[in-house]
């Protein structure tokens, strides 16, 4: 009888513990992932555009008032616009082949940043 209690014992606890592990679904716990988007909609110079050029172009200290890499700087509006104008942005922003590659020496841009870019000068580059 002492055998039979154990083995009865050792049944209800592997039993009891294959229930509650098929039971116990964790999955209300894992938070789905969120998938990563790229909004290119109402895209704003001030608050989408120049955060991207300040970051890469300016701070890099490549194309500043002082430094004029290429003849430009980007420090404003108007310095960043001449770049959109004679169409050689988007072609160095893309690593495109006769373009200088921009950022220079360095990543290209995230895909989303040239997305926004490429976006932005489409809708017509405006400075808001």
């Amino acid at each position: 009888m002492h055998f039979f209690s154990k083995k009865t014992f050792l049944l209800f606890f592997v039993t009891a513990a294959f229930i509650y592990g098929c039971t116990n679904n964790k999955a209300d716990s894992v938070k789905p992932v969120t998938p990563v988007t790229c909004d290119t909609a109402n895209l704003t110079f001030s608050g989408d555009i120049n955060p991207i050029v300040q970051q890469n172009c300016t701070l890099s200290g490549c194309h500043t008032n002082a430094t004029m890499a290429g003849g430009y700087s980007f420090e404003t509006y108007s310095g960043f616009h001449m770049a959109i104008q004679n169409e050689r942005l988007i072609g160095a922003i893309n690593h495109q082949s006769g373009f200088i590659a921009m950022p220079q020496n360095s990543a290209k841009l995230s895909d989303c940043d040239i997305a926004r870019i490429t976006q932005w000068v489409a809708i017509g580059a405006p400075n808001n």
